[in-house]
């Protein structure tokens, strides 16, 4: 009957549902703001990160930690890696940060056969997925967590992002209050594969079958 009722799906509103970005060496990529001091590096390759558990039911809880992001975007729209003599000359301090660590970035023997850069992230998506106004939900939770993201936070891959389609972008917190209802989580927790816990999987292949209600008219 929830099912019937709905008249979009969260896909048919979405632009993209996709899980966040993975660096491969968290504990190198990740750095809090002691840690940015301690090494002075420099911010235009910092970005703000969010981790899962992080992102509560209607709230995030921003824990002052950055993501180091050596990437630029190509003359062609692409995101690139920024090349080692540019680094080392205009962001020295994190050049420098990333060099001491280099060893432990070279044991991701994934990367390297990928014909890959050893100071990359592994799967950096674009930045254009995290920078701009989005819906959010950790991908492991006992309840429907749902938040909305102005402030354009990266997250990790124990994040989901919603972004909406151009003709729904002012509806993110009419959609939030959906997500969150006790209906939709009782309907989600149906369809989803539960957990040891108590713990529901929130992913791509799950949350796109979300039935949504907007209302066409006053009477709806």
């Amino acid at each position: 009957k929830i099912k019937d009722n709905s008249n979009f799906t969260l896909r048919g509103l979405s632009k993209q549902i996709y899980e966040g970005l993975a660096t491969g060496r968290d504990t190198i990529f990740f750095v809090d703001g002691d840690t940015i001091r301690k090494y002075n590096l420099e911010r235009q390759l910092l970005k703000r990160q969010l981790k899962g558990k992080d992102v509560k039911k209607w709230r995030i809880s921003w824990k002052d930690l950055w993501t180091i992001y050596p990437y630029k975007r190509s003359r062609d729209g692409k995101i690139i890696a920024i090349l080692e003599n540019e680094l080392r000359s205009k962001y020295p301090n994190t050049w420098k940060y990333l060099l001491e660590r280099k060893d432990l970035c070279e044991k991701r023997k994934y990367l390297i056969k990928a014909k890959r850069k050893w100071y990359e992230i592994w799967c950096p998506r674009d930045p254009s997925w995290f920078e701009v106004p989005k819906l959010l939900v950790p991908e492991i939770s006992k309840e429907n967590c749902f938040a909305y993201d102005k402030e354009h936070f990266y997250v990790n891959t124990k994040i989901y992002g919603i972004t909406l389609k151009k003709t729904y972008v002012k509806l993110y917190l009419l959609i939030l209050g959906l997500l969150n209802s006790k209906i939709t989580e009782f309907y989600y927790k149906l369809m989803s594969v539960p957990k040891a816990g108590g713990f529901y999987a929130y992913k791509t292949q799950f949350l796109q079958h979300i039935p949504i209600k907007i209302p066409r008219t006053p009477e709806d």
